[in-house]
């Protein structure tokens, strides 16, 4: 029995860790009309306090409106402000659905 329940601890275990994997993100990888929760942002300094003070914080939540064929510009509403972003500067926030 004790075996047993190891194995099932196991396996949700690897059950959680895949979820996470699965469903991380960087916001240039949405599509249209996607909503995802704001989990870290990996710009250097001066990128990642323009982005703060627009309100991408941690746990905000963050939606796709539109973006141009090429993916190069990102229009996104977070805090009900709508923001045009790069793809630079979107490949710069991970996101979690």
């Amino acid at each position: 029995m004790p075996f047993l329940d190891l194995y099932q601890n196991i396996i949700s275990k690897k059950r959680v860790i895949f979820y996470k994997k699965r469903f991380l993100m960087r916001l240039n990888e949405l599509k249209i009309g996607e909503s995802a929760v704001i989990k870290k942002i990996h710009a250097k300094e001066p990128l990642k306090s323009k982005l703060l003070s627009m309100g991408f914080t941690k746990g905000e939540r963050v939606k796709v409106l539109k973006h141009t064929l090429a993916k190069n510009t990102f229009d996104v509403e977070v805090c009900n402000t709508n923001i045009a972003l790069r793809e630079e500067e979107a490949k710069e926030i991970e996101v979690e659905i």
